[in-house]
């Protein structure tokens, strides 16, 4: 079956952009375990498809409500934070209808768009300490020095930005936020190269491909990394006794990779974890791989 599918790939998405009622169950879960048959558009249109039957299924199992929220135009991430983490899961698969406090109005989906657009810049506000800019400038990533949160709490916010954003693709809402393609890779739950830190840290991906391309052992390099953390230098052993390994050329690629996990992702893997979950929260991962 498989084999047909990929030998008549263009035909089948045709046919799927002209009678979308042949994308049933059973082909649905063909596509999932192997989405390289379909095109961008005929996933998207899949994508539609699963969410809507998703959802469908939440109304049917919790029935059909609407969760009413009252924010300040200037403190839109902090009142909906507030208002939000105690909800049920299953809460934030109904409609969001929005107030703006002091303001007359009623919610016929522009003041959610805009609550939605609000909220996607107040994630970066500096004052939460949440997230960074990366040295391009025009993308985030979580903030290492946001443990200056109660571990909880700091748990709470990210898990929070995590069903947000897996809210926002549900709804189909734009939003103003742009994360580093390293955090959209493990968000797909794919693996991370070496590429990727290059939007993150050019500096220090410079550095690395310079030591795979050169003498690794001319730079007397031990098997740690040097971070910053509250305005500390500290080094981090990369392996059990780093400080005492020596990064020759047969081991450098190993280095390489090791910066790369911390840097992407053991420096900030509470964070993370957190983000992910509540992402996934809302959008399983046999959805959005």
């Amino acid at each position: 079956m498989i084999k047909f599918f990929f030998e008549n790939k263009k035909l089948i998405n045709k046919f799927i952009r002209i009678n979308q009622t042949v994308i049933n169950e059973q082909f649905q879960n063909l596509v999932i375990s192997v989405p390289e048959i379909l095109e961008f558009d005929s996933k998207r249109l899949l994508w539609k498809i699963c969410i809507k039957k998703y959802l469908r299924k939440n109304v049917k199992d919790n029935g059909e409500f609407e969760i009413d929220l009252q924010v300040r135009r200037n403190q839109v991430f902090g009142d909906s934070f507030e208002q939000l983490k105690h909800i049920q899961l299953d809460s934030w698969k109904q409609k969001f209808t929005v107030e703006f406090h002091d303001e007359e109005g009623v919610d016929e989906g522009g003041l959610t768009k805009e609550w939605f657009e609000l909220l996607s810049q107040g994630i970066f506000d500096p004052n939460y300490a949440l997230f960074l800019q990366s040295e391009k400038g025009s993308t985030y990533y979580p903030n290492p020095s946001s443990v200056v949160h109660d571990k909880d709490e700091m748990i709470a916010l990210f898990r929070f930005v995590g069903r947000f954003i897996g809210k926002a693709i549900i709804e189909g809402q734009l939003l103003d936020c742009y994360f580093v393609k390293a955090l959209y890779k493990m968000m797909l739950n794919h693996s991370l190269l070496l590429s990727d830190l290059e939007d993150y840290d050019a500096q220090i991906h410079k550095s690395l491909i310079y030591m795979l391309e050169n003498d690794a052992e001319m730079l007397c390099q031990a098997f740690v990394f040097s971070s910053k953390i509250f305005d500390e230098d500290k080094d981090i052993a990369l392996k059990p006794n780093g400080a005492d390994i020596e990064v020759t050329n047969e081991n450098k690629f190993e280095y390489c990779q090791l910066v790369l996990q911390y840097r992407l992702y053991s420096c900030i893997k509470t964070q993370v974890d957190a983000f992910l979950q509540g992402f996934h929260d809302l959008i399983p991962n046999n959805l959005i791989k």
